[in-house]
């Protein structure tokens, strides 16, 4: 078959697809397809055609033939990673976007992309694979570091949390509720010295907070 009459179905599938004439823009697809089975356009099509029907399962299956068709092209990645969210699928979606990054580490924007999406699913462990790699790129990004630390704790990972509080003390970024963190974490690992450290500049510079004194007691209490 001529590869142009493919296109020709491709190209009367879009402008029924434009008319909203679904069914019959599936068929030119379909037919787009019969005739050229390894173009990723007709997937492409395809997938689109089928998202606009809200069957979401056959887009994302033309999606994954796109994908083993041009493994370099991202595109149907973010799209599947897209639909993923539209129904919901937060796992998935997280999972979509890891691959991307697996495929291309320069796409470390979907590494944040993935984190913020597992937090706001309560997905912590998924939540902490994003970050993790994220912290490996950024951190000289004190929003990143504090995340990654936060979560670190969550997942009760706390020799990585205490890492990350630590450089954020030494590159300038710790706030004093990551320090008092600091102090808890190293009360936690019963490192009691270090914890003494941690606070004693915050009790010197005047921070009298409940939290601070009564931590600071504590590690007192643990050192006599």
């Amino acid at each position: 078959y001529d590869s142009s009459s493919a296109t020709i179905y491709l190209n009367l599938g879009e402008a029924l697809l434009q008319q909203g004439l679904l069914e019959r823009s599936r068929i030119m697809g379909e037919k787009a397809r019969q005739l050229e089975p390894d173009d990723p356009l007709a997937y492409e099509f395809l997938a689109r055609s089928a998202a606009a029907r809200e069957d979401f399962d056959t887009a994302i299956r033309h999606l994954d033939k796109w994908t083993e068709l041009d493994p370099i092209d991202l595109d149907p990645l973010f799209r599947k990673a897209g639909l993923h969210l539209r129904q919901k699928k937060y796992a998935e979606a997280v999972d979509t976007y890891m691959a991307i990054y697996d495929r291309d580490p320069l796409q470390q924007q979907v590494l944040l992309r993935a984190g913020e999406i597992a937090l706001s699913a309560g997905d912590l462990e998924r939540a902490y694979q994003a970050y993790h790699q994220l912290y490996r790129k950024r951190s000289d990004d004190p929003r990143v570091t504090r995340t990654y630390a936060e979560i670190s704790v969550r997942t009760k990972r706390f020799d990585e949390a205490a890492k990350a509080y630590e450089h954020l003390e030494r590159s300038g970024g710790a706030t004093l509720a990551t320090t008092i963190q600091l102090a808890w974490l190293y009360m936690k690992m019963e490192d009691f010295t270090r914890a003494h450290t941690t606070l004693t500049p915050l009790i010197e510079k005047g921070h009298r907070q409940w939290d601070v004194l009564s931590l600071s007691g504590h590690v007192a209490e643990k050192m006599s």
